[in-house]
């Protein structure tokens, strides 16, 4: 099955007839190699005894100046033991914008206005005033490696449905990417303190040094807090009169002033990687585990149970 020349995004299609025959008659339609652009629907099937025939369509549409030379084998298990085989050819050339002529000159005459200007459209004439046409060094020259980057840039990346997730919905590639990003981001913007606190006068610089931590006389504050425990009477009527409870605080805490410490201010970077890697861990586990029921499902199985599942169901009348 011969194709010929097929122009890129365009589609051409053959139909194959599968005829009744005095016995139901199955088929299976198996592609050799993996070619996207070409589709046979339905790929199997069952033509019933003094039904309507059957059509099978093989359609081909290129999506790459390539040469597709592709062999698919029919099954008619009913029929005889071997399958058919037959070859389906095609192939697509790149066409240059200014040198290839779509249609094909005719010998009709260019009937031309001399009070206006010439205006080169006709095929024919293109051919015949090869003046006109640019040089070579300035033709726009597509050439396959240059299709194929546009229509791999315009192709989208299919990604597997049983790829594991983030708990944010994305991949982990994805994942992997915004992670980085934002540490790059997080260092370029610590050069960049680090740059102007180098750039800046002396007396505005950032001095780092360590905190002297408070040294604090908890013994007073203990013996004025147990004296509320020593609870008077009520003109001495013998009810307690019970103290409403304060709060301890040093007082000289407050007018204290914050400095800067050498401690580093990314200490949460340290616990989201050993939280990705938690969750990594967790991801693989699970991962396993699916691969562990799935092992469980496939030694249960049996001989009987294989054949059932292989077998295509049979179409009602």
């Amino acid at each position: 099955m011969n194709f010929g020349h097929v122009p890129l995004g365009q589609k051409r299609v053959r139909k194959i007839v599968l005829r009744p025959l005095k016995s139901d008659m199955p088929y299976i339609f198996m592609c050799g190699g993996s070619n996207q652009d070409l589709v046979i629907t339905p790929t199997r099937g069952v033509v019933r005894t003094g039904g309507p025939p059957a059509e099978i369509s093989i359609s081909y549409k290129p999506t790459a100046y390539i040469t597709l030379h592709a062999e698919v084998s029919l099954y008619l298990p009913s029929v005889i033991f071997n399958p058919y085989v037959f070859t389906v050819t095609a192939y697509t050339e790149p066409g240059f914008a200014r040198t290839e002529v779509l249609k094909k000159p005719s010998d009709e005459k260019m009937i031309i206005n001399p009070l206006r200007e010439k205006v080169f459209t006709h095929p024919t004439w293109l051919l015949k005033q090869p003046k006109f046409i640019l040089p070579k060094k300035t033709l726009p020259i597509w050439s396959q490696h240059k299709s194929n980057k546009l229509l791999f840039k315009q192709m989208k990346v299919k990604r597997s449905p049983f790829e594991l997730l983030g708990p944010l919905g994305r991949h982990l590639d994805e994942e992997e990417s915004i992670v980085k990003a934002k540490e790059q981001k997080f260092f370029e913007g610590v050069t960049l303190v680090h740059r102007q606190n180098y750039l800046a006068p002396y007396h505005t610089r950032t001095k780092l040094r360590p905190v002297d931590t408070p040294v604090l006389d908890r013994g007073p504050l203990w013996s004025e807090y147990m004296k509320q425990y020593d609870i008077p009477t009520y003109n001495n009527h013998g009810e307690p009169l019970y103290i409403r409870q304060r709060t301890v605080k040093w007082m000289e805490l407050e007018n204290k002033l914050h400095r800067f410490t050498d401690r580093l201010p990314n200490i949460w970077f340290p616990r989201y990687v050993t939280m990705g890697k938690f969750i990594e861990a967790g991801r693989r586990i699970i991962h396993k585990n699916r691969l562990m029921k799935v092992l469980k499902k496939l030694r249960q199985l049996t001989k009987e149970k294989v054949v059932a599942f292989e077998t295509p169901p049979v179409e009602p009348f």
